[in-house]
């Protein structure tokens, strides 16, 4: 998988517009072996995201950063 369709598949887990079921297809289509939720919330940048082994043994790291007000 193409790093530019992974980032494309994660992004789209957290579209409003696609429906459970439509996003449970993504992942059925791109097995995932595991994954898990980056955090760092000390310090003035708020740090989230996700990281995802696929079973394929691409890994993806989707983060994003947030400015502090």
């Amino acid at each position: 998988m193409e790093v530019r369709d992974m980032e494309d598949m994660l992004v789209s887990l957290f579209d409003p517009a696609l429906t459970t079921s439509e996003k449970v297809r993504l992942l059925e289509d791109h097995p995932v072996k595991f994954s898990w939720c980056l955090s760092d919330v000390d310090g003035p940048v708020v740090i989230d995201g996700i990281e995802v082994i696929f079973k394929s043994g691409d890994a993806y790291r989707f983060v994003i950063i947030s400015g502090g007000e």
